[in-house]
């Protein structure tokens, strides 16, 4: 029996998402497939995906905010 579509399409996302977090701290395709174990290319498909589905920059815009909110937390002395 085939797996329901809105399990499909959760699980896409959380692959996807996976991939967008790694690439954003700054791996490369191919150390994105060793860290997750998918193949090369499907990590380009899911950055692809991501990308045009706006997750890509969702993820940049969330990083970023998070690195100013760090900034503006109190530096312990």
């Amino acid at each position: 029996m085939a797996e329901p579509r809105e399990e499909f399409l959760a699980r896409a996302r959380d692959r996807r998402a996976t991939v967008v977090r790694l690439k954003l701290q700054g791996l490369t395709c191919a150390e994105v497939a060793v860290q997750t174990g998918f193949p090369r290319g499907t990590v380009c498909r899911l950055l692809y995906d991501a990308r045009r589905n706006g997750e890509w920059a969702a993820a940049q815009a969330a990083a970023v905010e998070m690195t100013s909110a760090s900034d503006d937390a109190p530096h312990p002395r």
